[in-house]
């Protein structure tokens, strides 16, 4: 496994205070860095309309789909969008279905597509994410997301 760099797990104050499971990530071709959800319950990848707009170089490709919320609420995507992302240093390519900013408080979700493909592993105990990227096992730690902003 390869460290990565920031905060180091050993510290109880971190890894035992719940910390949701957000990995920073880097969209686009100018590399903007982002917290990003890891939630195995989204079949999807999305991202919210906003911040796609943040994005230079990516182009829209109309698609119809339905997604249906945990609560059983339906939302309509008309959009998705090829973009690149790099993740510890390896950028690829993952489709992100774009979801208008009204309709959602997380920026970007990293769902079972992006999680089948790198066969990620939560592990809640220490707060990280394992996952396969290229050739090597790594993880990443939960971020904590303190600069994330709410919408809506």
């Amino acid at each position: 496994l390869s460290e990565p760099d920031g905060p180091s797990l050993a510290d109880d104050s971190l890894s035992s205070c719940g910390l949701d499971p957000y990995i920073q990530v880097q969209l686009g071709n100018k590399l903007k860095s982002q917290d990003a959800l890891v939630d195995s319950g989204a079949t999807i990848n999305s991202m919210a309309e906003e911040l796609f707009n943040c994005l230079e170089g990516v182009q829209l490709i109309p698609s119809h789909a339905t997604i249906v919320g945990f609560n059983g609420s339906k939302q309509s995507i008309w959009e998705y969008a090829d973009i690149p992302v790099s993740i510890h240093g390896i950028v690829e390519i993952y489709r992100f279905h774009i979801l208008p900013s009204e309709s959602t408080i997380e920026e970007i979700i990293l769902g079972k597509q992006w999680q089948r493909r790198n066969n990620v592993y939560l592990d809640w105990a220490n707060d990280r994410v394992y996952f396969d990227l290229g050739d090597q096992c790594t993880y990443l730690p939960f971020t904590t997301n303190l600069d994330f902003t709410m919408m809506g």
